[in-house]
């Protein structure tokens, strides 16, 4: 059935193989980033709770009427400003004990993964 499918359309065959390298790609940027370990001194801390939102609405689609429900969830973020000895400022996502443990102006080492390929910051966690 699927390669009917790619045989009577060429483009949606392309597409996916497109979109699977795309993917394959990204996956392996990501499992080949290399953690650096730097140090700083925290600037700001920041708290974002956990978040819930939901919504409904109505909506006419092909001249039926419809009830459309959506919503969204935010983990809680316990966010750390840190700036570096050589300028840069950088956003660390930090586990509870650490974030509560350090106050502003304390030295914290942090480990940044950036993708080999992208050079993309695929993660950048405090440490301690």
């Amino acid at each position: 059935m699927i390669r009917d499918l790619f045989k009577e359309w060429p483009e949606v065959a392309w597409l996916t193989t497109l979109l699977l390298l795309t993917l394959a790609f990204l996956i392996l940027d990501i499992a080949m980033a290399v953690p650096e370990h730097h140090l700083g001194t925290i600037v700001d801390k920041q708290y974002k709770p956990e978040r819930h939102s939901s919504g409904t609405g109505v909506g006419i689609a092909g001249g039926k009427t419809a009830v459309v429900y959506s919503s969204s969830h935010e983990s809680e973020a316990f966010l750390m400003m840190v700036k570096t000895y050589d300028g840069h400022v950088e956003t660390t996502n930090c586990p509870p004990d650490l974030y509560y443990q350090k106050e502003i102006g304390d030295p914290l080492e942090f480990v940044i993964r950036q993708g080999r390929f992208t050079g993309v910051d695929w993660i950048v966690r405090g440490v301690r």
